[in-house]
């Protein structure tokens, strides 16, 4: 009985969070091309904005801003309905199972939340939610060098990474919280990158652990 309903409050999970990252993306689509079709020069420049030398470049390519961040913005819907196809493709198939959801949780999130622009552009407009997103940016994170530590069974191997996940979480949640408060320094966001290049390499490293020990 406990079993089904943690999977039925998995699921809820999964089905509230997909409605509330699609919703942003949507919501964020024309902020995006907003950016993208404005030359920007200098720090601060949203991602792929055209500096004045692209946008140079475009004009002598018969393209014009407005058509090359209609073009990107293109590109990233297909990013998304690939990412969210795909992760509806496990839950249907592994609904039954909480590491199945938890592989679908990751593959949603890091379509919606981590290749994608539109939501962070909807958030320049609303700085108030910079902190709940860089939460969810760092979970996606997180949640992906979970997958490595647990792939395919669902328990950690080896048996430390469950640590190794724990203080990756505290820093990523201190992380995001510095930064949405404009507290961060430059240490502290270079112990964050060497954290999770650190739990990467780990994490591939389990893996290739499980493949010639275990597998």
């Amino acid at each position: 009985m406990e079993n089904r309903s943690l999977l039925i409050m998995l699921r809820g999970a999964w089905v509230a969070l997909t409605i509330t990252l699609l919703g942003l993306f949507i919501v964020g689509m024309g902020p995006r091309i907003h950016e993208l079709s404005a030359v920007c020069s200098g720090d601060g420049c949203p991602l792929v904005a055209p500096s004045p030398a692209e946008a140079e470049v475009l004009q002598n390519a018969g393209f014009t801003l407005l058509q090359f961040a209609y073009l990107h913005q293109t590109f990233e819907v297909l990013v998304v309905g690939a990412m969210l196809a795909f992760s509806m493709v496990v839950l249907w198939v592994r609904s039954d199972d909480w590491f199945g959801i938890l592989v679908s949780f990751t593959i949603m999130m890091f379509g919606l939340n981590f290749m994608v622009e539109a939501d962070n552009a909807l958030i320049q407009l609303y700085p108030r939610w910079r902190l709940p997103h860089d939460l969810m940016s760092a979970t996606t994170a997180v949640l992906f060098i979970l997958l490595l530590y647990l792939f395919p069974d669902g328990r950690f191997t080896p048996s430390f990474t469950k640590f190794t996940a724990l203080i990756l979480a505290i820093i990523a949640v201190i992380d995001s919280i510095t930064q949405s408060t404009n507290q961060i320094t430059e240490t502290f966001g270079l112990t964050m990158m060497l954290a999770y290049i650190a739990s990467l390499v780990l994490g591939m490293g389990a893996q290739i652990y499980r493949y010639r020990r275990i597998s």
